[in-house]
């Protein structure tokens, strides 16, 4: 039996503000959304943001130890990263290089972690 994934989501407290923030940093438009659910479709898998009004935005560094990281790969990680910041998320630590990429992490302004790698 093969198994695959067929989505992966994040809670945010401003499902509008983060749809726009979203579909700018991906690049694409959603291909469902409802009042509670925002769902973009991306090669491999997709990813959903779903509403929780009692979330607030954080701009906080805080340390998290656990929690899901969704990683994306990019073609140039300081472009993706540029935009990325641009519309509201978080860069958390360095550009690090790796065998098999540069990579960086980030945290949209929910403080959902995301990952970006560029593959050598």
């Amino acid at each position: 039996m093969a198994v695959k994934l067929r989505v992966s989501f994040y809670y945010v407290g401003d499902l509008t503000k983060a749809t726009r923030a979203y579909s700018a940093f991906l690049g694409v438009t959603p291909f469902y959304e409802d009042k509670d659910w925002v769902r973009f479709h991306l090669e491999g898998g997709d990813l959903a943001l779903h509403r929780n009004e009692g979330l607030a935005e954080t701009a906080a560094h805080q340390p998290i130890q656990f929690g899901a990281v969704i990683s994306f790969t990019v073609q140039d990680i300081q472009a993706t990263l540029k935009s990325a910041m641009d519309n509201g998320f978080h860069l958390v630590g360095d550009v690090q290089d790796f065998p098999y990429g540069k990579q960086v992490e980030l945290r949209d302004p929910w403080g959902n972690r995301l990952s970006l790698v560029e593959p050598k």
